[in-house]
């Protein structure tokens, strides 16, 4: 009889799924599913100090047809000692308004726009003053880089934004220049946006 609650009581254990605890390490780390590192201006593809890949926007899909003819590839006058040369050296202006257009998936994106506000070629940064959208939403108006320089010791910086792209929406952004004025910009970056990794 012993023999028999015992085989039930082994049969009763058996009908519950086995549970083992996940290690502290098994999930692996976050990786963006999109990530995009546009040196504008740049002839080639370069790494960074970080030895991130930056694509050149040369012949890049992501430059809109119309607007090929209207912008134009430079590289800086003078380099501070304090600016990195990817992806700062190399820079597209815009006379007219101009765009990129990246195809990704829908979510929340986080976007920066690199700038470095010297002076290229005979164009000079302290007279740029322009306005940038994303999908139609105003991320800057009446833009001045040189003015919004954070130090003479610091002169590159970055502007930060986040936005949600909808399904089968492509990521646009629109740099529209000031009458009598120019567009620029050194460098666009894009990745999947999540709160630890940005």
């Amino acid at each position: 009889m012993m023999l028999s609650y015992t085989l039930y009581f082994f049969l009763f254990l058996s009908t519950f799924p086995v549970i083992t605890p996940a290690a502290a390490d098994a999930s692996p780390a976050y990786t963006a599913t999109e990530f995009i590192l546009l040196n504008c201006g740049a002839s080639s593809n370069l790494n960074d100090t970080s030895k991130r890949r930056w694509d050149s926007d040369e012949r890049t899909s992501y430059m809109l047809p119309i607007n090929t003819t209207i912008s134009f590839a430079h590289r800086a006058s003078d380099m501070h000692p304090s600016v990195l040369q990817v992806p700062y050296e190399t820079v597209r202006i815009f006379p007219y308004t101009f765009g990129y257009s990246f195809p990704i998936h829908a979510g929340p994106k986080f976007i920066r726009l690199y700038f470095y506000p010297t002076a290229y070629s005979t164009f000079n940064a302290s007279q740029s003053f322009f306005s940038v959208t994303a999908n139609g939403f105003m991320f800057l108006r009446n833009f001045s880089p040189f003015l919004n320089t954070p130090s003479p010791s610091e002169p590159s910086f970055k502007k930060e934004f986040i936005i949600s792209v909808q399904e089968n929406q492509s990521l646009t952004l629109t740099f529209i220049t000031d009458t009598n004025s120019f567009a620029f910009i050194n460098g666009i970056e894009i990745k999947v946006f999540n709160y630890v990794n940005c």
